[in-house]
């Protein structure tokens, strides 16, 4: 087994493992000091690894790493059974931490160039290549890609739809997804890149602000989620698929308002208002901001569907007399809602006591 380090003391780990579960849990997962993260969000993810390798650190059969929940928050992206090159640092309470701002990668796509190193094995001669040399040559082998076409409500071509995938997940955690690297082609034509192995639904859309509508729809030309064709991607592919028609969909403004028992605005500033549709992909709409001082916040544009709004204390930084008024209330409430058309959402703060 190669080891770079093996010391008790190792303030840094690297080792190949298999993800045997991952838990969702409150709270932030504790940084290591000069670890870039923007691990904000609340949540984080604890995941426990089998070790296959130890390269760097003690060995042991088991590791648990923890990391953000996604979503932007610099969280890496775990997948349940999956093998992984994982890079880890301590925090300060001795667990690991790792996230997107390290080279932790799947073994399958690990740098086949990293890997001789690792093992103290012979470099090879593609080792010398330049970086973008060197991921056109090992980048098809990873990964896959779906092309095809999109055409409108009319059957017309679509110009400068939005096209993605979107992966298929049974976990509480965001999925994974890729954009065409273009917005869809005068003649209705994409090609989606770089999309690692796993199982997707494929989505298009192209908003009209002006006309308050979008079109839209899942492969192969359908309107709802549960109706998506599932797409299975595998490294080395090149799928080429038929075209899809898209659907006209009516878009609709919510307007939340936050309100005491009494009926009156809460404590003004630092609360945070979201909207976020049950269904996980592009065509479900997730935005938030914060109230304002009539403790109310419009969101335009929101498809029909459901969704859950919450709000949150998000009390600004040094404003004492702010923390002194929301003592008595409880962080955050939600709602669930169903909008078929002009919707307005009233949350009603609730006292701890």
């Amino acid at each position: 087994m190669a080891r770079l380090v093996d010391s008790e003391n190792a303030k840094s780990f690297i080792f190949e493992g298999v993800v045997e579960q991952q838990e969702l849990v409150q709270g932030n997962p504790g940084v290591p000091e000069g670890t870039m993260s923007m691990t904000t969000s609340g949540q984080h993810r604890i995941v426990t690894i089998r070790v296959l390798r130890m390269y760097r650190g003690p060995s042991r059969e088991r590791y648990t790493v923890r990391t953000g929940f996604g979503n932007g928050d610099c969280g890496f992206d775990f997948e349940t059974g999956k093998a992984y090159l994982i890079f880890a640092d301590t925090g300060g309470d001795g667990s690991l931490f790792t996230s997107i701002c390290t080279p932790t990668k799947p073994l399958e796509a690990a740098s086949p160039a990293l890997l001789r190193y690792l093992q103290n094995e012979p470099a090879s001669a593609e080792d010398s290549l330049d970086p973008e040399a060197y991921n056109k040559n090992y980048a098809p082998r990873w990964y896959g890609s779906v092309c095809g076409k999109v055409v409108g409500p009319d059957g017309s071509p679509l110009w400068k739809a939005r096209v993605d995938v979107w992966q298929v997940r049974d976990d509480p955690f965001p999925p994974y997804w890729v954009s065409a690297s273009d917005l869809s082609q005068s003649d209705g034509s994409y090609c989606i890149e770089m999309i690692r192995p796993g199982t997707y639904i494929l989505t298009a859309e192209k908003e009209n602000f002006t006309a308050g509508n979008r079109a839209m729809g899942y492969y192969p030309s359908v309107y709802r989620h549960s109706e998506a064709v599932h797409i299975e991607v595998t490294a080395g592919s090149a799928q080429k698929l038929p075209s899809f028609q898209l659907h006209e969909e009516s878009l609709y403004n919510i307007r939340i308002r936050a309100v005491t028992p009494e009926g009156t605005p809460p404590p003004a500033g630092g609360m945070f208002v979201a909207i976020r549709a049950t269904e996980q992909d592009g065509l479900s709409y997730r935005i938030g901001s914060y109230l304002e001082k009539n403790g109310a916040r419009t969101f335009g544009f929101i498809p029909a569907g459901k969704y859950i709004v919450t709000c949150a204390f998000a009390p600004e930084l040094n404003s004492e007399k702010f923390s002194k008024n929301i003592a008595k209330w409880l962080p955050s409430v939600e709602q669930n809602v169903l909008v078929t058309g002009n919707t307005e959402v009233v949350l009603k703060l609730i006292p701890k006591n």
